[in-house]
C-alpha cells in the first residue's frame, strides 16, 4: 500500500450522533484524509458516505451503520459509494442495511447495496459484517486491485461480493450465508482468485443460487482459480460457470481444486443445480477438486474438452 503521506491524520467521531449529521460528520472528516475511525454506536445514513481516495474507513465492535426505515432512496445510492478514488480500506464496520425496515423495494434490483465503486484502485475490506441487505455486499465496476476478505455476510438481496468489469480481484476467508442470489460473482472481469471460504445458503424460498459464479458475456474472463473453498448446502450450484455472447470463444484460463462440496443444489426450483455445473463454457476446463458426500470424502477429476475441436 502506498505511503499517503509524512504520516496519517488520524481523526474520531463522537459515537451515538443521529439523522443526517451522521454521513455529513464522516464526509467531512473523510475529505481530509487519513485513518477516519467511528467509535461503537450506530449511525444512520439519510445520504451515502462518500470515499475520498487514501483514506482509511474504520470501527469496532459495536460501530453500525444502517438506514432508516422506508428510507426511499433512488436505484444505485448505496450506504458506501466510491467513484475514480485509489488507496481505500474499509474495516471493522458493521452494516446493517435495513432490508425488513424497507420491505416495500424489491431484492436485487439495485436498491441500497452495501458498498458500491466505481472505476477505483486499491479497495481493501475487510474484518466487516454485512447484513439485512436488499443489493450486494461489495459490488465493484471497472475498477483494480480488489481485495474482501475475514468478512461475515449473510441475509444481503443479492450477492457477497460482485465484481463487474473489473481486474486483480482477491476474495478469501470470508464466511458467507447467501440470500436470493450468490457469495461470490464475477461478470467480464480477470484476474481473479476466489479462495479459503466458506459458504451455504439461508435454507428457504429466498436461499440464492449459486456459491460462486463466473459469468463471461464479453470474451475477456481470464486467470480465473477457484480452491480451498467449502461450500455446504447452497441452493443452486456450488460453483456456476456461464458465458454467452462473446463468452462462448473465450479462452477464459479457469482453474478450479481443492474444494469440498458438501449436499449442494437444495432447490428443487433450480434446474442446474450440482457440485459443478458448466452453462456455455466450450473451451477446456481442468477440475481437480474434493467431493464431500456425508462423511465420505472421494476425489473427483474432470475434463471438459473444447466442443469446438470434436
Amino acid at each position: 500500500m502506498k505511503i499517503f503521506a509524512a504520516f496519517f491524520l488520524f481523526l474520531f467521531l463522537l459515537p451515538g450522533i443521529a439523522g443526517a449529521a451522521d454521513q455529513n460528520d464522516i464526509n467531512q472528516k473523510l475529505q481530509q484524509g487519513g485513518i477516519i475511525h467511528l467509535p461503537a454506536g450506530t449511525y444512520v445514513l439519510t445520504d451515502s458516505i462518500i470515499l475520498q481516495s487514501n483514506t482509511i474507513l474504520e470501527g469496532e465492535p459495536g460501530t453500525i451503520i444502517t438506514i432508516p426505515d422506508h428510507a426511499g432512496w433512488p436505484e444505485w445510492k448505496p450506504l458506501i459509494s466510491g467513484t475514480g478514488v485509489q488507496n481505500v480500506t474499509i474495516r471493522d464496520l458493521e452494516i446493517n442495511a435495513n432490508s425488513d425496515g424497507n420491505s416495500e423495494t424489491p431484492h436485487g434490483a439495485g436498491f441500497y447495496n452495501c458498498i458500491h465503486v466505481i472505476d477505483c484502485d486499491n479497495i481493501q475490506v475487510y474484518n466487516c459484517t454485512f447484513h439485512d441487505s436488499l443489493g450486494d455486499g461489495l459490488r465493484t465496476k471497472t475498477s483494480t486491485n480488489i481485495k474482501f476478505y475475514s468478512n461475515l455476510v449473510y441475509r444481503l438481496g443479492h450477492e457477497g461480493f460482485f465484481g463487474i468489469d473489473s481486474q486483480n480481484i482477491e476474495c478469501f476467508n470470508n464466511r458467507i450465508t447467501t440470500r436470493t442470489d450468490g457469495a461470490l460473482r464475477i461478470w467480464n472481469s480477470a484476474q481473479v482468485r476466489f479462495h479459503d471460504n466458506i459458504i451455504d445458503a439461508q435454507l428457504d424460498a429466498r436461499g440464492g443460487n449459486p456459491g460462486i459464479q463466473i459469468e463471461d458475456s464479453k470474451g475477456v474472463v481470464n486467470e480465473v482459480e477457484i480452491y480451498n473453498n467449502i461450500l455446504i448446502r447452497t441452493w443452486g450450484a456450488g460453483i456456476w460457470l456461464i458465458a454467452y455472447d462473446a463468452g462462448v470463444s473465450n479462452n477464459q484460463g479457469i482453474l478450479i481444486h481443492h474444494n469440498l462440496f458438501y449436499e449442494v443444489g437444495q432447490s428443487y426450483n433450480i434446474p442446474y443445480t450440482g457440485g459443478i455445473v458448466n452453462d456455455g463454457i466450450k473451451k477446456e476446463l481442468r477440475f481437480i477438486t474434493m467431493s464431500l458426500m456425508g462423511l465420505k470424502i472421494t476425489p473427483l477429476e474432470i475434463k471438459l474438452e473444447d466442443k469446438a475441436q470434436q
